[in-house]
């Protein structure tokens, strides 16, 4: 009896070792938060975390689409995305957590899976001198410009 007690108590060990391994944690708060890919080249960790912030923006601006349904009524406003950086700098599991409407949380979750194809993959966040799975929270500004407003009246024009 005490076998086979021995052998099911070494069973579940074994379960709970590989369960643990498949449900890594995401952290809220750690030591080193994710960084956009770009500024490793810098000295400091103040200079990587700016220039992280900037080339992470220009990405956005340069590569979120405005969706057509936002231009026709002129939606303006502010999105929040929370997205996890993997441990291997991937981005996954991205979740609109607030919206306004129109298409432009589906565009801007776009725009940020979006970076998974970027050759450069995001610099994982760390804690305890390893690299960890982090929640990375942001939001994402729709203004309607000139330009966009311009490039909207292109298109329609051409279809018609």
């Amino acid at each position: 009896m005490k076998e086979l007690s021995l052998i099911a108590l070494m069973f579940f060990g074994f379960y709970f070792q590989i369960l643990a391994q498949e449900t890594q944690e995401i952290f809220i708060i750690m030591e080193q938060m994710p960084r956009f890919p770009g500024c490793e080249e810098l000295q400091t960790l103040r200079e990587k975390n700016k220039c992280s912030e900037r080339k992470f923006k220009e990405y956005i601006n340069e590569n979120l689409e405005y969706p057509e349904e936002a231009i026709k009524n002129k939606t303006e406003g502010k999105v929040v995305v929370r997205f996890v950086v993997t441990d291997k700098g991937f981005i996954k599991d991205a979740k609109i957590l607030r919206d306004i409407g129109d298409g432009c949380g589906e565009a801007a979750k776009k725009v940020i899976l979006s970076m998974n194809n970027m050759e450069q993959k995001w610099i994982p966040g760390s804690q305890g001198g390893r690299k960890i799975n982090a929640y990375y929270t942001i939001p994402v500004s729709f203004k309607l410009t000139r330009k966009i407003i311009k490039k909207y009246k292109e298109n329609r024009a051409k279809s018609h």
